[in-house]
């Protein structure tokens, strides 16, 4: 049976359009997705682990209810990171044949053409993992994880000195956290200096941790990260880190709960008492925009015990409250490595992996009423 990315506009539940974009094999189509808005449109940057190839597609509109065809941005390759960069899209990504961190950024503003030579940022002799990329200063910022052993990992920093990579500073190696590999770092600009937020492991005590550099090139960092939560034993998982209201925020999972922290100034010096927005959801991947849009909070996140896509809402713009979580996708194991845009007049876009049907999805949700557009990439 031939399987391909079928596009499915849906109002309510009656179905529009069908298109099939692309074809996929062995149902690993739509691996760690990272959707940036690109040129007025949403894209998607994400890896078929299949095949081992990175692709790169951008919607024909500015809410993704048609898209163009995949391009293959890198093969043997994994952990896809996006951001525009100086005005085109970029990606990075780890090279699985040598550990590398390398590098594309697109040849125009719409990421209709590449490069066929990719930029290589850094090389290293242990496994990387987890890439997390920003434009910074007008050139890619890149946070990831070096694995040394199956329970022991750092975080690197490293920063571009151009928009298209030609050359990298020197990398930073934040030695503050041991912790296990499967904590990606969560990198933004906070206050004009980069930031990371992740998971800081020792021994069996979990902390939620945030470290901003002493530099606004991100070429010195402190020695020890601000605690924002801790949990004992329960685990922390996938924070994901955005400026909200002018100050940086942290949502991640608490166990089975959903949790969101704000810092109570611009850098991030000091943190309030985090808050249990959703309980016993178990949130294993997710990712939280602040959307200026709507003057809310978004957080899209993979219910890890109905296996379910959802979405919540602030009620407010800093996070004091929360709306009840809306059902976006229930069929099958769906919304892996779920990401979020913003795509106008209140309305979010989230493209994820449906990993029951091994595909790429994409959907749209508004404040009121509902309105659902997918995706689907095999």
């Amino acid at each position: 049976m031939k399987r391909g990315v079928i596009l499915l506009f849906i109002v309510g539940t009656i179905a529009i359009a069908q298109v099939v974009v692309h074809d996929g094999a062995d149902l690993t189509v739509g691996w760690f997705a990272d959707a940036e808005v690109v040129s007025g449109n949403p894209a998607v940057a994400y890896a078929d682990l299949g095949s081992y190839n990175i692709y790169y597609v951008r919607a024909n509109d500015s809410t993704g209810a048609t898209w163009g065809t995949p391009t293959s941005i890198a093969s043997n390759a994994t952990f896809p990171t996006m951001a525009v960069i100086a005005g085109n899209p970029a990606i990075a990504y780890v090279n699985r044949s040598d550990f590398s961190v390398d590098y594309k950024r697109a040849n125009d503003a719409t990421g209709s053409s590449w490069p066929a030579a990719h930029q290589n940022a850094i090389d290293s002799t242990n496994p990387i993992g987890w890439l997390s990329m920003v434009e910074h200063q007008n050139t890619a910022a890149i946070a990831y994880v070096v694995n040394y052993t199956p329970t022991k990992s750092q975080i690197y920093y490293l920063k571009a000195t151009d928009a298209i990579g030609s050359s990298w500073t020197s990398t930073q190696v934040l030695n503050f956290t041991t912790f296990e590999s499967w904590h990606h770092p969560s990198l933004e600009i906070v206050n004009g200096r980069p930031a990371i937020a992740t998971v800081d492991v020792t021994g069996n005590i979990y902390s939620l941790a945030y470290i901003r550099a002493n530099n606004t090139d991100g070429s010195s960092w402190p020695s020890s990260a601000t605690i924002v939560d801790t949990s004992g034993t329960v685990p922390f998982l996938s924070p994901s880190l955005e400026v909200v209201d002018g100050n940086p925020a942290i949502a991640a999972l608490k166990g089975d709960d959903l949790i969101y922290c704000r810092a109570t100034d611009v850098d991030g010096t000091s943190w309030g008492s985090c808050t249990t927005v959703l309980v016993g959801v178990r949130p294993v991947h997710l990712e939280m925009k602040e959307f200026t849009s709507a003057n809310r909070i978004v957080i899209a996140f993979l219910d890890g015990k109905t296996y379910d896509l959802k979405l919540i809402i602030s009620s407010d713009s800093i996070g004091s409250s929360w709306n009840a979580p809306i059902l976006l996708d229930s069929s099958g194991l769906v919304g892996i490595h779920p990401s979020v845009v913003d795509v106008g007049s209140a309305t979010a876009g989230i493209a994820y992996f449906d990993m029951s049907f091994g595909r790429l999805k994409f959907t749209t949700q508004g404040n009121v009423p509902v309105t659902l557009k997918s995706l689907f990439v095999e």
